[in-house]
């Protein structure tokens, strides 16, 4: 008897456990970084690069949230689940309009993946 309530009880922890811990998604990126290179001022214009992305899991990719590191770069993702198989991508647009000189920009991306926080990041000079 006391065997039983012993392994109900194994049970019962280890279903709560199972419930309350959160599916972790894994993505695989095509790249994390992008080099722009020399960015001519005069056209004083906005360059975007595309970060692309498939999901490898069976639990769908979900990015919670999109901070960048600067006002001059905007950040377009996807707002709903990318489920495995699929591929996905993020759009990071660069306005170099008043800028001069090296710039080393990150986007910091929240989701469902094991790390916390992913690390987008593009660079090159404004000249």
């Amino acid at each position: 008897m006391l065997f039983r309530i012993v392994f109900a009880c194994i049970l019962i922890a280890n279903n709560l456990n199972n419930a309350f811990s959160q599916e972790k998604a894994y993505v695989e990126w095509g790249k994390k970084t992008h080099d722009f290179g020399q960015i001519d001022t005069k056209n004083s214009k906005v360059v975007f690069e595309e970060f692309s992305f498939n999901v490898k899991s069976n639990t769908p990719f979900v990015i919670h949230k999109a901070s960048v590191s600067c006002g001059c770069v905007r950040v377009e993702y996807p707002k709903h689940p990318i489920k495995m198989g699929e591929r996905g991508k993020i759009k990071v647009y660069y306005d170099s309009k008043n800028q001069t000189g090296r710039f080393d920009k990150r986007i910091f991306l929240e989701s469902n993946v094991d790390k916390e926080v992913c690390v987008l990041r593009i660079k090159g000079v404004v000249k």
